[in-house]
Order: C-alpha cells, then sequence, then structure tokens
C-alpha cells in the first residue's frame, strides 16, 4: 500500500525534530520550504484528528483548518462536537471565533500596513490565502488606533455645530432604532441658478409639447442636454441640516462593513426630541362639560364593526394592502416607538452577530441604510408616505423587511 499522507507528516516532523533545517529537507524530497512548513504544521494537531484522517472520517481540507490554532486543547474540543456535517470552513470559524482577522473592518480602518508600521505584529495561517488568513495579535494597539482614527472623524464632524457628537467602533441596525432621525434640505440655489433653472424648465417643457404635438418619434436631442443641465444645478446643491436640528440632535462617527468611516446625522435623543404641542379643545368642550365617555361595552362593539367594515373595503383596494402591510413592518424594522397600526403583524428581527462581517451581511447593512436615507424620520409620517409610494417601492421595501426575518440559525 501507499504511504497515507499522514505518514508523510509524520515522517517531516521526524526529520525537523532530528535536527534537519527545513531548506534541507525541501532539498531532499525536492519541494518547497512552504510545503515543508505546511506539513510539518500538519502533522502537529491532535493525535485523535489525524487518527479519523487516517481512518478517511476527516478530508484533508478539514485537517487543515484544525491547524489555523495551535491550541491542541481547543482543536480537540471542536473535533469532539463535530457532526456530519461541520465543514472547513465551520471549523476554522470556531476556532478563531475570539481572533481578529486582517478581515476584521476595525483593521480595513487603519489598514494593515498601518498596524504594522505602529509596531503591531501579525501571525499567518499557513493554509489560507490572502487577508483571511492574517491575524492580528496585539488587538490593545489595533484598538487604539482605530480609538484615535475615531476621535479625529468627531473633531471634523463636530465643527458642524452639532448638539453632541460620539464615536462609536460599530453603529448597526439595532443601535438606529434608539434615535429618532431628521434628514437634510438641499441648500438653497443662487439667484443666477434660479434664473437659469427656472428657463431651462421652461424650454424644457416647450420643447416636450411641441414634440408631443408632432408625428416625430425622435426625442429631440436638445431636451437630454436641457436634463443634464438642470441635474447638474440641482447636483451642486449641498444637504445642509436646519438650525434646530443641529441645535436638539448630534451625529455618530463609526466604523462602516467598508472599513471607512462614516457618519450618521441628524440623530435625536428620546430627551431632546421636541414636546408635542397639546391640541386645541374645540369651543364647544369645556372643562365644565366633558365629552360623554362609552361604556366598555358600547366601545367594543363599535370598534368591532369598525374593523370589520375596514376589513371589507380593503380586501378590494390590493393597492392600500400593500401599503398597509408594508407600513406595519417598517414600523417595527425601522422605529424604536413603532407608532400605530390596526394590522396585527409581528416582525420578528433576528441578530446575526456571527456574520457581521460577511459580504451577505454587509450588504443587508447597505441596504438597511440607503432605505433610511429614503424614508421619513417620523413614524406619524410613514403611511401617507406608503400611499404615495410606487408598488415597486413597496414591493422592494417588504421584501428587505422579509429578509431582517429570516433565521435559519440553528443552536
Amino acid at each position: 500500500d501507499s504511504m497515507h499522507p499522514a505518514d508523510q507528516f509524520a515522517a517531516f516532523r521526524t526529520l525537523i525534530d532530528g535536527g534537519a533545517a527545513i531548506a534541507d529537507v525541501a532539498t531532499r524530497f525536492s519541494t518547497t520550504e512552504t510545503v515543508v512548513r505546511q506539513r510539518l504544521k500538519l502533522a502537529r494537531v491532535h493525535a485523535s484528528i489525524l487518527a479519523a484522517y487516517r481512518r478517511d472520517k476527516l478530508t484533508l481540507d478539514q485537517v487543515m483548518a484544525f491547524a489555523v490554532t495551535d491550541d491542541k486543547t481547543a482543536q480537540k474540543t471542536v473535533f469532539d462536537g463535530m457532526t456530519p456535517w461541520t465543514n472547513a470552513r465551520a471549523i476554522r470559524a470556531a476556532l478563531t471565533e475570539h481572533e481578529v482577522s486582517a478581515e476584521d473592518r476595525r483593521v480595513q480602518c487603519v489598514t494593515l500596513k498601518g498596524y504594522q508600521k505602529a509596531g503591531g505584529t501579525i501571525r499567518r495561517d499557513l493554509f489560507s490565502e490572502g487577508e483571511a488568513g492574517v491575524f492580528i495579535e496585539d488587538v490593545a494597539l489595533l484598538d487604539q488606533l482605530v480609538a484615535d482614527k475615531l476621535a479625529r472623524g468627531v473633531a471634523t464632524v463636530r465643527k458642524e455645530g452639532w448638539k453632541w457628537v460620539e464615536a462609536h467602533t460599530v453603529f448597526d441596525t439595532t443601535d438606529r432604532t434608539a434615535y429618532q432621525r431628521r434628514h437634510p434640505s438641499l441648500s438653497p440655489l443662487s439667484e443666477d441658478q434660479a434664473h437659469a433653472l427656472a428657463a431651462l424648465e421652461t424650454e424644457y417643457d416647450a420643447l416636450e409639447s411641441a414634440w408631443l404635438d408632432s408625428d416625430d418619434h425622435d426625442r429631440p436631442a436638445r431636451m437630454d442636454e436641457i436634463a443634464d443641465q438642470i441635474e447638474a444645478i440641482n447636483d451642486s446643491r449641498r444637504e445642509v441640516f436646519d438650525p434646530e436640528t443641529l441645535s436638539i440632535g448630534g451625529a455618530i462617527v463609526s466604523i462602516g462593513y467598508d472599513g471607512k468611516l462614516a457618519v450618521e446625522r441628524g440623530l435625536i435623543r428620546r430627551e431632546d426630541e421636541p414636546k408635542p404641542q397639546p391640541k386645541a379643545q374645540p369651543a364647544a368642550e369645556t372643562a365644565d362639560e366633558p365629552a360623554p365617555a362609552l361604556s366598555a361595552a358600547l366601545l367594543e362593539d363599535l370598534t368591532t364593526l369598525q374593523s370589520a367594515a375596514l376589513s371589507a373595503e380593503v380586501k378590494d383596494q390590493p393597492d392600500v394592502a400593500l401599503a398597509a402591510v408594508v407600513h406595519a413592518m417598517v414600523l417595527q424594522a425601522f422605529f424604536e416607538r413603532h407608532g400605530e397600526t390596526a394590522l396585527q403583524i409581528s416582525l420578528g428581527t433576528t441578530k446575526l452577530d456571527r456574520a457581521a462581517e460577511s459580504a451577505a451581511m454587509q450588504a443587508l447593512v447597505q441596504t438597511r441604510c440607503q432605505w433610511g436615507d429614503r424614508l421619513p424620520g417620523n413614524p406619524e409620517d410613514l403611511w401617507p408616505w406608503c400611499l404615495e409610494a410606487t408598488q415597486d417601492t413597496l414591493l422592494s421595501l417588504l421584501a428587505f423587511c422579509t429578509a431582517c426575518c429570516i433565521n435559519l440559525v440553528k443552536t
């Protein structure tokens, strides 16, 4: 029988432990020094793992995954907890759960070169390529470098005049629900820009009317030129926050999913939210003449009839039904204080912390940020927004809210 690969690993280990140099072993077996180091690493995994590999109970990829750490106790713990479906990726993830790889957003923020230039050391997984196989050894130094960079970002944003500015390493979707959010408006046009925009819009409307009344199927090229000029004028306008928002609101500087500094502006803490003004009491109702109260039984009867009547109306209005479903789901997905809805829909969102750095989770976070910029900041304004939204917009938002409910996690 041919020699099992595990026997080759052991042979390399015997030579090295006997005093042979890695370069000499590589020359003797006509291979590279990297291959010698890899086989030596595999020879030193826990004995029970190599025994299972010899019996074909483990694949080479799985053994290589165990070699991501030199901690044999940790190797044995993961090995003992394996199931038939535990693949190499899951093994590597379990053994590096508490380590920081170069793919971590903190490392991306300060860059691996910046960390090493500051004196930070790394270790490499011999069986992984790229940054996924590079691990940070001085996490305290990394965190200090990140804190320094966030502090510089805070100092810059503070100059904008916010009531408060804070630094968070991560500011995720759950954190956002603790704040009300106000959105900026576009800065006003200069007098010259306003005149130019009005002239362009007038010319565009005239060309469009003439084209629609003609038999010409080709759209005038001048209309596209005007549209580009109008877009350029609008793009020149800056986003600005009104003085009231600046006086009560704040901003949070964090590290985005791509490792770049991200700034969330217009955040209003609960204690800083303006108190609602009391509604004026109708002249017919005075302190001496209180509105008549309904009995509990009568109130239940009336609201039951109201629910039935509304149900009968909605069943024939699919557009309104879609808006109502999206409204109910968005209230729970985006607003901590949900607001009012007549639909009994419970949105079970899940926290996928273990997948926080995955491309899929980063895409989900990015999409949430995009929706956050489009949705109204006040839950009371959401229902009219849903009624005015196009069907495509509502369906896309419904798809996102549905995605937030998916949970296949097994423990």
